[in-house]
């Protein structure tokens, strides 16, 4: 037999048009949600906290860059970036090759 829904339940269709709902704090841009954290921690710490939030430390595009950086008002902000040898390199694996 065919599975009854719950009392109540309704069927939702994904919207493509639908503008992305962040959580409460952070900001969002272009389908992302960013979290600028005024916690003072190190690398490894904001790392772990960006986990803990089911989120990683921002590897940026060039665009992302200029989204943020004015909402960042002098305060400094952890990225996933970290120096590996003489380069620097994204937490995802890519190397850094902006400007």
């Amino acid at each position: 037999g065919a599975a009854a829904s719950a009392p109540g339940a309704e069927r939702v269709t994904p919207d493509t048009s639908c503008l992305l709902a962040c959580p409460h704090g952070w900001v969002g841009h272009r389908g992302i949600c960013y979290f600028l954290s005024r916690d003072q921690l190190s690398w490894d710490q904001a790392q772990a906290r960006c986990s803990e939030l089911g989120a990683s430390l921002a590897v940026l595009k060039d665009w992302e860059m200029e989204f943020l950086f004015p909402h960042s008002a002098k305060v400094d902000y952890w990225l996933g970036l970290r120096r590996r040898g003489r380069e620097l390199q994204w937490g995802d694996g890519s190397s850094f090759n902006s400007s």
